[in-house]
């Protein structure tokens, strides 16, 4: 499963800005959107066709921080397996964003911190 942002994971974003943000690879899909705001939102994409591409188109809001999407998958053994995406609003700069990927499959969880490249 995949999960990227039109400009990448660590990029900058301003309010009012556009932001196309794709998943692919799943069987189902469910989207967690931590807001800079502090606000959860959870977006149910549900099923993507032999485990194709779904991209959705949103306006950026604020206030000024680091947002982070996780996208959880169930997969067709019944397990589930995440990853994520962090990227900045507001002019924070990128260079300090970290994203994580954390994959969870059958009880195991692997994660990775990765300083931006």
């Amino acid at each position: 499963m995949s999960l990227t942002v039109d400009r990448g994971c660590g990029a900058s974003y301003f309010p009012g800005d556009s932001i196309a943000i794709t998943v692919s690879d799943a069987a189902s899909i469910t989207l967690i959107d931590f807001e800079t705001s502090g606000d959860i939102k959870q977006i149910a994409l549900g099923a993507l066709p032999g485990g194709g591409t779904r991209t959705i188109t949103a306006t950026v809001g604020g206030p000024t921080g680091l947002e982070t999407l996780v996208a959880v998958a169930r997969t067709a053994s019944g397990g589930y397996v995440s990853t994520a995406c962090t990227f900045a609003i507001g002019g924070v700069n990128p260079s300090l964003v970290s994203y994580r990927s954390t994959a969870a499959v059958a009880g195991r969880t692997t994660t990775a911190i990765r300083p931006r490249p």
